[in-house]
Order: structure tokens, then sequence, then C-alpha cells
């Protein structure tokens, strides 16, 4: 999620440091994926997760964790595309914000 590029636009690099991973070049979603369906099958041998997170009991939990993280991708997301608007607001005016609004 930290090297998405409206998490770096919105936060800056500062806080990403290294070299990204060959998992850290895919979309944040497509790892979200992977990784569902990695805990689904029950491979959670390397998952990062603790013991206690690791049962089937709290499978529930696990895709708890997984929506949150989705859903703070969209809000992220939605942050950047704010930030935006609020830069072209700056610069073209209230003229060019009448002529967006209805698209928007």
């Amino acid at each position: 999620l930290l090297l998405e590029r409206p998490f770096l636009e919105l936060f800056g690099s500062a806080i990403v440091t290294g070299t990204p991973s060959a998992l850290d070049l895919l979309g944040f979603n497509s790892r979200r994926i992977e990784l569902y369906h990695r805990w689904l099958d029950g491979d959670l041998a390397e998952s990062g997760l603790c013991d206690f997170f690791r049962t089937e009991e709290t499978q529930k939990i696990r895709d708890a964790y997984l929506e949150l993280l989705r859903q703070l991708d969209n809000f992220v997301n939605f942050l950047s595309l704010l930030e935006r608007y609020n830069q072209l607001a700056t610069i073209a005016g209230d003229a060019a914000m009448m002529r967006l609004r209805a698209p928007l």
C-alpha cells in the first residue's frame, strides 16, 4: 500500500526505504487478492501473522483485515484525486470548477 502512486503523492516517498521486492511491484489490489487466496487455502506459515491469527476460527478476522486494507486504499485514492482537484481549483478558479462540476 505504501508503494502505490496515490499514497506516495499524498505522504511523500520518505516513508518508503530500500528497494521494492517483486511482490511490491504488483498493484496493491493484486497483492491483496493473492493474500486472500493464500490465506483461504491455509498457506499461513510465512504470512507474517502471529500464531493466534493462523487458526481456522480467525478466518473472519483475516477477511476483515484485508477489507480494511481495501477501504484504506480506496480512501487514499480519493484523497489523491481530491488533492488534484484542489490544485486545479487553485490554478483555474471558479470558472473551471463550474465547468467540471457536472462530470464529477
